[in-house]
């Protein structure tokens, strides 16, 4: 039993880091130069203790902070270039496929409907004449009153329909 006893390691101290330490130290903890330590003083990222000296958890921690606040704004202002070549790119395509004529202009689309829209109301205003016609004479008045009606319908459901693209005098039969 005296053997174990002997033989038996005590718990190993681990040794106290100092309070301060050296700019030449502290630069190479930190893998940078001591130029760079000022610098980072003089931006306010470190504090010295006394020329020459740097509280050594205060500055390793405060040097942690700093790297990783740096990283993150790396990681964003990548991102935000990420996002403005994809916006580059999508313009570049969107010119390209207007080149090649696979694109048009919105506002091309709309005067080409508004003008549609107009020739077909005109058709249905005509209907009912033209279709009355066909009636014996008897029933024509009465045909086209009927088709005037529904005519007038139609126009009201595409009114609303087209509003936003249409004027909706023009289709619901305003002025």
């Amino acid at each position: 039993m005296a053997s174990l006893r002997k033989s038996a390691r005590k718990p190993s101290r681990k040794p106290a880091l100092p309070e301060t330490i050296a700019t030449r130290d502290l630069a190479r903890l930190l893998g940078v130069t001591p130029r760079w330590l000022q610098q980072l003083r003089k931006d306010g990222v470190l504090a010295s203790s006394a020329r020459g000296r740097w509280p050594l958890l205060e500055c390793v921690h405060a040097y942690i902070a700093a790297a990783q606040k740096s990283a993150a704004a790396e990681t964003d202002t990548n991102a935000q270039r990420a996002r403005l070549l994809k916006e580059q790119a999508d313009r570049t395509h969107m010119e390209n496929a207007t080149t090649r004529g696979e694109l048009i202009e919105v506002g091309e689309v709309e005067q080409k409907l508004q003008a549609a829209l107009v020739d077909l109301v005109q058709f249905l205003d005509s209907l009912g004449s033209r279709v009355a016609g066909t009636f014996p004479s008897g029933y024509a008045a009465q045909a086209k009153a009927l088709i005037d009606d529904e005519v007038s319908k139609a126009r009201e459901d595409l009114a609303e329909q087209w509003s936003d693209l249409a004027d909706p005098e023009v289709v619901a039969g305003g002025p």
